[in-house]
């Protein structure tokens, strides 16, 4: 499971940290692309198979206890960094690796294709929030900050490991994955 640590805080809510813990165990059953990319049709060795599907094929990834609550055959190591910046800030790194000279509400960044290699204390990817849109779209979609903080942490994760939504395809399959977890949180 990815580790994780806060550059700076939101300046006008507090986050509950637990509740961005509980994103990041969720977020650690969820087979990255990479694996999908990997299976072979197969059925589930047991109840405790996850069914992914990629272009038709469906298999199965089984998640590994280590006995400690732990996946030991954890493909996301390392730590993610989670910063709020100000939404000129999010812009200008918009533009200058999208493309996209606007602002959003999260960009997402990884260091790496796989992440099984990393040690615990290596950096694989950031989050980047925008405060002022999470405060915006928590208002618009009536509910906390921290909510809408949580879905942009969860949506921004999924991205790191290879889900994506230029697709109609991808989305459906990234968007089974969110829905999901939303659920959970």
């Amino acid at each position: 499971m990815f580790k994780y640590q806060f550059i700076n805080h939101p300046e006008s809510f507090v986050l509950d940290d637990s509740r961005i813990a509980r994103v990041f165990e969720l977020v650690s059953r969820v087979p990255p692309v990479s694996v999908i990319a990997r299976l072979e049709p197969a059925p589930p060795e047991n109840g405790e198979a996850i069914q992914v599907s990629k272009r038709g094929t469906t298999g199965s990834f089984v998640p590994q206890d280590d006995g400690h609550g732990q996946n030991a055959g954890n493909t996301q190591n390392g730590i993610l960094n989670i910063a709020f910046l100000s939404d000129e800030e999010i812009r200008v790194l918009n533009r200058d690796h999208r493309g996209i000279d606007k602002t959003t509400d999260v960009l997402s960044f990884h260091y790496y294709d796989d992440f099984s290699d990393l040690g615990s204390d290596d950096i694989a990817g950031e989050v980047i929030l925008s405060e002022s849109r999470i405060l915006a779209q928590a208002l618009e979609h009536q509910h906390s900050p921290q909510k809408e903080t949580e879905i942009l942490v969860l949506h921004s994760i999924l991205h790191i490991i290879g889900y994506d939504h230029e697709e109609d395809e991808e989305y459906e399959e990234m968007w089974k994955w969110e829905g999901e977890l939303r659920g959970k949180l």
